[in-house]
């Protein structure tokens, strides 16, 4: 018999139960069944146990803010900040979530709080000699730097912290003033945990977990083709990560173009979708709490 890990299997079934309830919330036909197939998905098995929970987590959090629920969704978050740090690769989505909801003071309060506490568990935890090397195996822009130039791959950390936290700057002030709703708010989510784990130094082929987890819900959710080409495309990239060099530019080149079929319908929306044109009384949001 194969020994069980009892909190493996637990993670297994909290996320079955956040993508059935992420599902239901975007009424999506057959949810209970995607869900039950959802910890079956390769980079779910290979995680199981913290990541996968703090993937659940996630989850949730995703659906708060899809319901409009901004103290629901810090709840969420911070309980996967908690769990693990991989889950600050979604906080550019959560920024922007809370400047695009206009929440209270108080909802401010709770973010800011969830935010440092989930800085301060993540400084100790990247303060080791791994946290030098530019690229643990992720299939991203500096696995290929790294295998090209290694004499020069520690050099390379500052630039990719700077280019991070560029684009993460970019994705917010984007994002917190064009913020889909509903379902639609799935790939916004999915470019955000790309886009970190696409520039962030030190990932390992395990940070795509969270993107690897929302494409294929994006897609159920949608049922468009490209949605399903960028699922299969990070899937596929995730697992030729855990190969060679060769294998590594590979899983690079899947996820480069899953990245591209994200961003381009997410940041150029249909022209009726422009805010601007649209009457005053339609584009007031209500207020938070």
């Amino acid at each position: 018999m194969f020994p069980v890990d009892p909190f493996a299997a637990v993670s297994l079934v909290a996320l079955a139960c956040a993508v059935w309830r992420l599902l239901a919330t975007c009424h999506t036909p057959y949810a209970a069944l995607c869900a039950v197939l959802a910890p079956a998905l390769p980079m779910v098995l290979l995680n199981a146990g913290q990541h996968a929970f703090m993937a659940a987590l996630c989850i949730m959090a995703l659906d708060g803010a899809i319901r409009r629920r901004p103290a629901r969704m810090l709840m969420w978050y911070g309980g996967a900040l908690a769990v693990a740090p991989a889950a600050l690769l979604l906080m550019p989505f959560i920024a922007a979530a809370l400047l695009a909801h206009r929440v209270s003071p108080s909802t401010w309060l709770l973010a800011v709080s969830v935010i440092v506490s989930g800085l301060a568990i993540y400084v100790p935890a990247a303060n080791t000699a791994d946290a030098l090397a530019v690229s643990r195996g992720a299939p991203n822009l500096w696995r290929v730097a790294q295998a090209l130039f290694p004499a020069d791959a520690p050099g390379l950390v500052g630039l990719a912290l700077a280019g991070a936290i560029g684009a993460a700057a970019c994705y917010i002030a984007h994002f917190s003033v064009r913020l889909p709703t509903g379902g639609r708010m799935l790939p916004a989510a999915l470019f955000a945990t790309l886009v970190t784990t696409g520039l962030l130094p030190n990932m390992t082929p395990g940070s795509f977990l969270l993107a690897s987890l929302i494409a294929p819900v994006w897609a159920v959710v949608s049922r468009e083709r490209h949605a399903w080409q960028a699922a299969v495309l990070i899937e596929a990239g995730s697992l030729f990560a855990l190969g060679g060099p060769a294998a590594g530019a590979i899983g690079f080149a899947c996820v480069a173009v899953a990245t591209w079929l994200v961003a381009m319908p997410t940041i150029q929306p249909a022209a009726n979708d422009n805010p601007l044109r649209m009457p005053a009384r339609q584009t007031a949001m209500p207020r938070a709490i």
